[in-house]
C-alpha cells in the first residue's frame, strides 16, 4: 500500500471512531430524565433516546377531615402510578418539606398526625411511576390547605355556695361570671349571651387565650341568661360549648351577708336537719330574702321604713332588732360552720328563685314566721306546721 493510501485508511478509522463516540453521547444525554426534585440522572440504557415517560399531575381535593392533632388530605388517583409523595409547606424555612412517600398507586389519601391544634397546613402531592428501578415523577399538585380542629370549650359549673366565682360579691343582681377550661391551640375565646335585652345569641366579648373566665355586667336583676363559649385561632373556629343557664340574684350580698342569712335560717328552724323541717327551712329563707328585697329594691311601704337605712343584709339581720345579733346566734350554736347543706341550698334557692330542696317551690309573697302554742286562724298565715312545742307559722304579711 502506498503512503498516501495508508494515510487515507487511518483518517477513515478516526472518523468512524469519533462518530461512534458521538452517537453514544447523544443516546445517553437524550435518555436522561428527572427522578427527583433537584437531580438529573441517566435512565437504563434499555430505554431508547426517543422514548418518554409521562406521569400525570395529581389533582388534590380541597375537602379534608381533621381532628385536633391530625388532618387527612385527599386526591384523585393517577392512572398507572406506582405511588405518591406528600409535601408540607414549612413557614419558617419558606420551603416545601417532604413528609411521606406512599408506595401504593391506588392510594388517594394521607393522614398527617402529630400536628398543633387549631392550625392551618398547606400540602402538595406528586405521583411517580417506577420503571426498571427508576422513579419518574409527575408535576406536583396545586397547594391545598387543611386545618386541625380546636377542642370544644367545656364550661365550669356554677359556684353556688359561699363563693363569688360565678356570682361576684355585691354585684349578684347585675353580673355573672362564665368560666371554662383552657383549650390547646386557642388564641381567643368568644363569649355569647342570650336573655334579658339580648333577644338572640349575641357575642358579648372576645378575650385572649390567657383568660379562662369573663364577667358579664350590666345585666337585669332576677333574670335568667344563657351562655356559650367557643375557642378560635387565626385559622379555625371551634365548636360552641354546651349552653349554660345562669340567673342574676334578687339581692346583692357579700360573704358576710351570705353567712348571716344561713345562720339566721338555721337558728329559726331549731337547728334541726330532719326532712320534716324541709318546708320551714325553705320558707324561712324566703322570708329573709323577701323582706330585704322589698325594702331595698321594691321600696315596699311596709318594709322600707325598717330596713332601707341598712347598707347590707347582715346589718339587717344583726342590727335591726327584727332578727338576732351575731353574738346571740353564736351563743345559741348557730355558727356558719354548724349550718347544714340543706340550709345553704335553701338560702341559695331563695336568692335566685330556684327549687333546691325536696322540690319545694319558693314563695316571694311571704315575709314573717312565728311560733304559736295554738294553730292561728288569721288570713295572713300562708303555711302552718305542727311541731312538738306548738305550731310554726309563715305569714304573708307583717305578723300581728
Amino acid at each position: 500500500m502506498t503512503q498516501s493510501g495508508e494515510k487515507s485508511s487511518a483518517v477513515l478509522k478516526l472518523v468512524r471512531r469519533a462518530a461512534s463516540l458521538l452517537m453514544a453521547a447523544v443516546m445517553i444525554t437524550a435518555s436522561a430524565i428527572s427522578v427527583s426534585d433537584n437531580s438529573v440522572i441517566p435512565t437504563a440504557l434499555s430505554v431508547s433516546a426517543s422514548s418518554t415517560v409521562e406521569v400525570a399531575k395529581v389533582i388534590a381535593k380541597s375537602s379534608y377531615t381533621s381532628t385536633t392533632t391530625a388532618v387527612r388530605i385527599n386526591w384523585n388517583k393517577v392512572s398507572g402510578a406506582t405511588g405518591y409523595r406528600i409535601y408540607r409547606y414549612n413557614s419558617s424555612t419558606k420551603k416545601w418539606d417532604k413528609i411521606a412517600t406512599i408506595k401504593k398507586g391506588s392510594a388517594t389519601s394521607y393522614r398527617n398526625s402529630g400536628l398543633e391544634a387549631g392550625t392551618a397546613y398547606k400540602y402538595k402531592v406528586k405521583a411517580y411511576i417506577k420503571i426498571d428501578g427508576v422513579n419518574y415523577w409527575g408535576e406536583a399538585s396545586s397547594a391545598i390547605t387543611a386545618s386541625t380542629k380546636l377542642a370544644t370549650v367545656k364550661l365550669k359549673g356554677e359556684a353556688r355556695i359561699n363563693s363569688s366565682a360565678t356570682h361576684p360579691y355585691n354585684k349578684q343582681t347585675s353580673a355573672l361570671t362564665i368560666r371554662w377550661n383552657e383549650v390547646s391551640g386557642a388564641e381567643r375565646y368568644q363569649i355569647y349571651i342570650k336573655g334579658g335585652k339580648y333577644d338572640s345569641w349575641t357575642k358579648v366579648k372576645t378575650v385572649k387565650a390567657s383568660k379562662t373566665s369573663y364577667t358579664v355586667t350590666g345585666l337585669k336583676r332576677n333574670t335568667t341568661y344563657k351562655f356559650k363559649v367557643r375557642a378560635t385561632s387565626s385559622d379555625v373556629k371551634g365548636k360552641f360549648s354546651s349552653v349554660q343557664t345562669l340567673k342574676t340574684a334578687r339581692i346583692d350580698y357579700d360573704q358576710a351577708g351570705w353567712k348571716a342569712m344561713c345562720r339566721i335560717v338555721y337558728h329559726e328552724v331549731g337547728m334541726i336537719n330532719s326532712s320534716v323541717w324541709d318546708e320551714p327551712i325553705v320558707h324561712v329563707a324566703d322570708c329573709v330574702v323577701n323582706r330585704y328585697e322589698a325594702a331595698k329594691y321594691l321600696n315596699d311601704s311596709t318594709w322600707a321604713p325598717y330596713y332601707k337605712k341598712y347598707s347590707s343584709i347582715q346589718d339587717v339581720i344583726y342590727k335591726s332588732g327584727n332578727f338576732m345579733s351575731s353574738s346571740r346566734l353564736t351563743k345559741d350554736g348557730a355558727t356558719y360552720a354548724n349550718c347544714t347543706a340543706k340550709v345553704k341550698l335553701a338560702v341559695y334557692g331563695a336568692l335566685y328563685n330556684k327549687v333546691t330542696v325536696s322540690d319545694i317551690k319558693h314563695n316571694k309573697k311571704i315575709y314573717y314566721w312565728s311560733n304559736t302554742s295554738s294553730k292561728p286562724t288569721s288570713s295572713k298565715v300562708e303555711y302552718t306546721y305542727k311541731i312538738p312545742w306548738g305550731y310554726f307559722n309563715i305569714w304573708n304579711d307583717y305578723w300581728g
